[in-house]
């Protein structure tokens, strides 16, 4: 994103808005978990790091366990970038409304302060 911004301002234009996608990973089993990790995976080519997976492997609740890391990635980049670009935020539903909803309902709350 830095670059994006440093090309926009040496030819002297505005940039285009920038979406963030996320999307809770479901965990009322191992098979359902396994199936959405890989989902985010595979076909939206979400990158998901070591660390996370153990602490999605580790944890007694992994939807909540993904909205947290959802709200505070969306943070650190409407910290970083807010006011430099123009940002939109999407959720993706997989499987679940329920949890989206949630995600959603986190996400509205923390980044309200933000343009």
């Amino acid at each position: 994103m830095d670059n994006y911004i440093k090309r926009c301002e040496r030819r002297r234009e505005q940039p285009k808005r920038v979406f963030l996608t996320f999307a809770p990973v479901l965990a009322e089993s191992e098979k359902s978990r396994t199936g959405t990790l890989n989902y985010l995976v595979n076909t939206l080519h979400v990158v998901i790091n070591d660390e996370m997976k153990k602490d999605f492997e580790g944890s007694d609740n992994v939807t909540k366990k993904s909205i947290d890391y959802c709200v505070d990635t969306a943070r650190a980049f409407f910290e970083k970038y807010s006011g430099k670009l123009p940002l939109g935020v999407q959720i993706s539903c997989i499987r679940d409304i329920g949890a989206s909803r949630d995600l959603f309902g986190s996400l509205r709350h923390t980044l309200s302060g933000y343009k």
